[in-house]
């Protein structure tokens, strides 16, 4: 886990020397995120130098310093990520002929691109974020593993093509900051910014297993989503096989304890993160280290379970207790790291540093485990929305218009609203009723909350939502399997391995999600579209795996997220700051109505809203300015 960076000139009379000190600024900004070691390559024939900071994980000696090469240095690459199959890899390439010259997992990049071209990144399974530069040809390549767990930017202007790792890296180009007030309102759509788009005019993100290549002046990009295909697959798929799933998830999980330097887990007192820490205890001959965090005396408290489950498996576990003192305190630091505005995050970055403080570098999370097990209420709740809208779409424009009005005399809040509101203004199938599960601001919500000239912005916000999810219901689905999908790609995809990344590394720790593997992912949709009986209580093809069953407290008990006490915590300072900073205005009056988040401060302090949208409007304010 690591930061990269590079730049290209567009201008051949640009000085190398000044591109030289563009990528070391770049690097500078990124160091938290590999503070064990740096190098750089530079190419002055074709205007272009690549940049590295090292988090040491696999070959801890020099030789495992980026760029790394091919054998006649025709090749270089910059990585930031871990290759599972790295060994199966190198192997096969040692048996062509191709020389290593270190340990790192890393390395195998360039040979495969050697040895295969267009179709290497087909052979990796991990999670990574590579550019391959030919120094023949001065093309570059860059590339985004196809589930989306580690990110990648380019910035484009007159002068310059660069890539990194977080966005804030490119302020050392020293330009005018253009906000995309499309990014701001899909931002408060779903409380994160979707794959491919940021919230600056002159940034763009790789979009999950996205290839773009560099090459004459001219971009040439190929991306096709993994999910989808999966998905398809899955819908015409036989019945699977409980057995295999419980050998790839061993399999998977004995990859990603691989490192050199003290590993552990996030251990919560749920499920997905019991389940690693059982399966890990399974594999390791080493001891297992587990990290939670506990919240005294509040309910949301799993510090109880989570030491069950370590008990359990006997790992060698260390809890860290945290309190709204430490929240408060933490919260500048956490929005300096906040490179793309979300709802989530705060908990990761909290986690992390805890797994830092017990001296670890790698840890391993259960994100994942939801998504692909159907444990979130998403699963049930959004095929029914979607089953009443078409009934309700039977009588015309009048009978949706009159469904939506019962459902907001049945009980008044911000829920139950948001469902009126996607009943009158949205399509009567599946992605409507995720959107009024998983949406934050939808409808005339979201348009009111910008001014008139600027609500084009959030009419194109929903409209780009139906249509970049339309493979859900043009490919007839069934229903698990599409609510899959969109979880995978955009609750999942968008929010929580962006923000385990960018959260992560603030603390200079690496995070691997061994369910969120290519090989687990495809066999787990098959799971979604033919789901087996069990035992009755959640996720009984992912607790299967395991030899020695978790704790039946940990089991039985209701779904719980890991969150913290936001309703309570956000009633502080945060309050205060709010209050602040609404009076005082800023960039985002530009576009955004403050009477309209003056009106939603209101409902949260009177309990009519969810803490999410107070949450969400705070975050956007502190990140636009």
């Amino acid at each position: 886990m690591c930061a990269i960076c590079g730049i290209q000139s567009k201008r051949l009379e640009s000085s190398i020397e000044k591109a030289a000190g563009f990528c070391r600024g770049m690097m500078a900004a990124m160091r938290h995120r590999g503070p064990d070691d740096e190098g750089m390559h530079i190419d002055g024939r074709h205007g272009t130098v690549l940049g590295h900071c090292r988090l040491s994980i696999l070959d801890l000696s020099p030789a495992g310093r980026q760029p790394l090469f091919n054998e006649d240095r025709s090749l270089a690459t910059v990585v930031n990520g871990e290759i599972y199959n790295y060994r199966e890899l190198r192997e096969a390439l040692l048996n062509q002929g191709h020389r290593f010259a270190s340990q790192s997992d890393s390395e195998v990049i360039v040979h495969v691109i050697e040895e295969h071209g267009k179709a290497a990144w087909s052979k990796l399974r991990g999670m990574y974020a590579a550019a391959v530069y030919d120094e023949k040809s001065g093309s570059l390549e860059l590339a985004r593993d196809p589930l989306g767990i580690k990110p990648l930017y380019v910035y484009e202007d007159e002068d310059w093509f660069a890539f990194a790792s977080e966005i804030g890296a490119f302020d050392v180009f020293s330009v005018k900051r253009a906000f995309d007030e499309e990014g701001v309102a899909d931002f408060l759509l779903l409380g994160s910014v979707p794959p491919g788009r940021t919230h600056r005019n002159n940034v763009k993100a790789l979009r999950p297993g996205e290839v773009l290549e560099r090459r004459d002046g001219l971009k040439h990009s190929k991306w096709d989503s993994i999910i989808s295909q999966f998905s398809r697959e899955a819908a015409h798929a036989s019945p699977a096989n409980p057995e295999e799933m419980a050998c790839l998830l061993r399999d998977s999980v004995s990859k990603h304890l691989a490192s050199d330097v003290p590993i552990g887990i996030f251990l919560s007192g749920g499920i997905d993160s019991g389940t690693l820490a059982g399966l890990a205890s399974e594999v390791s001959p080493d001891r297992i280290h587990t990290v939670s965090v506990g919240l005294p005396g509040h309910s949301l408290d799993e510090s109880a379970l989570a030491l069950q489950t370590a008990e359990l498996y006997r790992t060698a576990h260390t809890e860290i207790k945290l309190d709204r003192a430490e929240f408060e305190r933490d919260l500048d630091v956490f929005f300096q790291h906040l490179d793309l505005p979300s709802i989530d995050g705060f908990n990761t970055f909290m986690v992390s540093k805890a797994a830092r403080r017990a001296g670890l570098t790698v840890a391993l999370s259960g994100v994942g485990g939801d998504e692909l097990f159907a444990g979130y209420s998403t699963f049930e709740r959004a095929p029914k929305i979607a089953t009443l809208m078409r009934m309700a779409s039977m009588g015309g424009s009048v009978s949706r218009a009159a469904a939506a009005a019962l459902i907001e005399v049945r009980g008044a809040n911000a829920s139950r609203s948001r469902v009126a509101e996607i009943f009158r203004s949205s399509p009567a199938d599946l992605r409507s009723g995720y959107l009024a599960c998983r949406g934050l601001f939808v409808g005339k919500w979201l348009e009111s909350l910008f001014l008139p000239d600027a609500r084009v912005h959030a009419r194109r916000a929903q409209e780009r939502f139906f249509d970049e999810t339309a493979w859900v219901t043009t490919e007839k689905l069934p229903d698990s399997v599409g609510v899959g999908g969109l979880e995978f790609t955009r609750y999942m995809g968008s929010q929580l391995l962006r923000d385990t990344d960018v959260m992560s590394m603030a603390h200079s720790l690496e995070v691997r999600t061994p369910l969120v593997d290519i090989e687990v992912a495809r066999f787990a949709f098959r799971f979604l579209a033919n789901p087996v009986p069990g035992d009755g209580y959640p996720k009984w093809v992912l607790r299967h795996a395991l030899k020695r069953p978790l704790p039946q407290d940990v089991v039985r008990r209701p779904k719980q997220g890991f969150v913290f006490p936001w309703e309570e915590w956000l009633r502080g300072s945060v309050c205060e700051d709010f209050n602040r900073r609404l009076a005082q205005g800023g960039v985002w009056t530009r576009f955004l109505d403050r009477r309209k988040i003056e009106s939603w401060k209101s409902d949260y302090e009177s309990g009519r809203a969810h803490w999410s949208y107070y949450w969400a409007l705070y975050v956007l304010m502190r990140f636009l300015e």
